[in-house]
């Protein structure tokens, strides 16, 4: 298995996973919430629409063990 590396805006290098796991945010109040992807600097804004499938894929990516977590900065 060869462990890949990204590097970051800052100069940070991070482990690329094997399989991409979900970042999930539970919240009353998405638009007040923003991703900033550190690699390329692309900014995701939180919103109130649902997806329509969202619920089952979440069921089944918990299943797999591919949920990640945030910390506190």
């Amino acid at each position: 298995m060869v462990l890949m590396k990204r590097k970051l805006k800052d100069g940070r290098e991070v482990e690329e996973l094997d399989e991409p796991i979900a970042l999930i945010i539970w919240t009353k109040v998405p638009e007040k919430w923003e991703i900033t992807d550190l690699e390329n600097g692309k900014v995701f804004l939180g919103n109130k629409e649902k997806h329509p499938s969202f619920a089952s894929m979440l069921l089944q990516r918990v299943n797999l063990g591919r949920i990640g977590q945030w910390k506190r900065m």
